[in-house]
């Protein structure tokens, strides 16, 4: 997130006029957004401008595909770009390469796809985009659902007004849903007391939740019960329990110190 910062940071180094800007940068924003979730699901970024020219055909690449960014103000202008861009490129469907759009326009895209219609445009509108929508679909021999995909931002959130905001606001999303996961992690490593078999106390963790049997807290895997007096893990076998004085040694309740029912 700091490089796509320090990008917007520097308008003089950001290609196009005052009004085409926001362009490259919803290209470094988005990259900067997919790398951040990806990291913080433990996945390696595929996100990435690596070995990519600063213009021509290719704009990034995600997860092994060419990508061509393309942000306009109206769903009909931007598609009016692509038009130009795949006919002046045309290896580029034809290799697997996608077009991302603003992520409200890609809305506004499936909801003609679902209904034939926008909401907020004229039959005559939204009938002109489905003529270039079919065009786009002869061109690269793809359906558009395959050809056009939403991209991290709206229109609106990449304008260099709004982009510094826009940058906060995911931050402190991503904080949050990092936050989440740290909590859920917690939770799973957290030991908890249960019950397995004919009434055995052991402590659990993460994955055992998944191996109970008989108390009906769950079933081991296959559907199999577990035998009674038994421990699923060996790893618990002989281990004592503060909040179970029946499991320690010397107190004549069993070979293993296991209390009974």
């Amino acid at each position: 997130m700091k490089v796509a910062r320090d990008f917007v940071g520097s308008p003089a180094n950001i290609l196009g006029s005052e009004t085409t800007k926001h362009g490259e940068i919803a290209e470094q924003v988005h990259v900067a957004l997919r790398r951040a979730r990806e990291v913080l699901h433990g996945r390696t970024p595929t996100a990435s401008f690596d070995g990519i020219p600063r213009t021509g055909p290719v704009d990034y690449r995600e997860a092994g595909l060419d990508v061509q960014s393309k942000y306009c103000n109206g769903l009909r202008n931007t598609l009016d770009r692509v038009t130009a861009d795949a006919e002046k490129y045309p290896e580029f469907a034809s290799r697997g390469g996608r077009y991302h759009i603003p992520r409200d326009q890609h809305r506004q895209l499936d909801e003609l796809r679902r209904t034939g219609g926008i909401d907020v445009l004229s039959d005559r509108s939204a009938d002109s985009i489905q003529r270039k929508v079919d065009h786009l679909e002869r061109m690269g021999g793809r359906s558009a659902d395959d050809l056009i995909e939403a991209g991290e931002t709206d229109y609106s959130e990449v304008q260099r007004g709004r982009v510094h905001e826009t940058l906060r606001e995911r931050e402190g999303g991503l904080a949050r849903e990092n936050e989440e996961l740290r909590q859920a992690a917690r939770r799973e490593t957290r030991p908890i007391d249960g019950w397995i078999g004919q009434g055995r106390r052991v402590q659990r963790r993460g994955w055992r939740r998944r191996c109970l049997g008989a108390s009906g807290l769950g079933e081991m895997p296959g559907g199999k019960e577990p035998l009674p007096g038994r421990v699923l893990d060996p790893g618990l076998a002989g281990r004592r329990h503060r909040d179970d004085p029946g499991r320690r040694r010397g107190n004549g309740r069993g070979k293993r110190g296991l209390r009974p029912d």
